[in-house]
């Protein structure tokens, strides 16, 4: 892989990691049909390239992160954030590993999943007649079906950031919430993603190339996350959820 062909998929990345569409699909799409790479490798590529918005992350996330280092102290707000994402991590690695290993080897239909986000998004902005108020429980129900279903992500079509959001809205969180557990709940999922790519094929090396990559799905990451979250706290929720349901159905079609 050369310098441009990792730059190229570390903005795709950095880009859809954050919107209800598959940042995996799109880069394991890019690199097979565009730079010729198998499956296997396109997919170890995509799920490293993972490591970027890791970083964009933490780094936006950071009093999030410091909040639940606390809950290993003992603070009571903290321990239920931590609570909160060691639940649903679990529950994601629960759907995930089956799933993985039916993965290898296995071409997924990229437009069909991302139709299926954007009309669950728009499903979702019309079906609540009226947007969240208040603070919303983060419990161990909450962390339980978020992580079950952040655990379907693992295969590339389905968005992680598009599933969770669905489910933490359906579930009672206004959009902005919802955006910032979803993003939350993206650190532990992906660090652990991170021991994934030398397992699903030998041909996979992290090369100074891939680095650079990585550098720039963090630097695009970091912006696409703050632009979100701005944007979810100044819209009304079916002004945001709609357009964008919208977009990502016809971004599907175009596949």
């Amino acid at each position: 892989m050369d310098l441009g062909e990792a730059l190229f998929l570390g903005v795709i990345q950095g880009f859809g990691e954050w919107l209800p569409v598959s940042s995996e699909g799109l880069v394991t799409l890019f690199s097979t049909l565009i730079f010729g790479s198998s499956f296997e490798y396109a997919l170890a590529v995509a799920i490293w390239l993972h490591l970027g918005t890791l970083f964009a992350a933490l780094l936006y996330l950071r009093k999030d992160v410091r909040l639940v280092l606390q809950g290993f102290k003992g603070d009571n707000e903290g321990r239920r954030l931590l609570r909160f994402l060691i639940v649903a991590t679990l529950s994601s690695a629960v759907t995930a590993a089956p799933l993985l290993l039916l993965l290898r080897g296995l071409e997924l239909s990229e437009k069909h999943f991302t139709i299926t986000v954007g009309l669950l998004l728009i499903v979702t902005a019309l079906v609540q007649r009226r947007a969240a108020s208040g603070e919303q429980k983060i419990d161990t129900q909450t962390a339980l079906v978020a992580g079950l279903l952040q655990g379907l992500s693992i295969m590339p079509g389905i968005s992680r950031s598009g599933i969770t959001l669905v489910a933490l809205v359906g579930l009672g969180f206004n959009v902005r919430d919802a955006l910032r557990l979803s993003y939350l709940m993206s650190i532990p999922a992906i660090a652990a993603a991170q021991v994934l790519p030398p397992l699903l094929t030998r041909g996979f090396t992290a090369s100074p190339e891939m680095f650079a990559g990585a550098f720039a799905a963090f630097a695009v990451g970091l912006l696409t996350m703050r632009m979100l979250l701005s944007a979810a706290a100044r819209l009304d929720r079916r002004l945001f959820m709609i357009p964008l349901g919208v977009a990502i159905v016809l971004l599907g079609l175009l596949l």
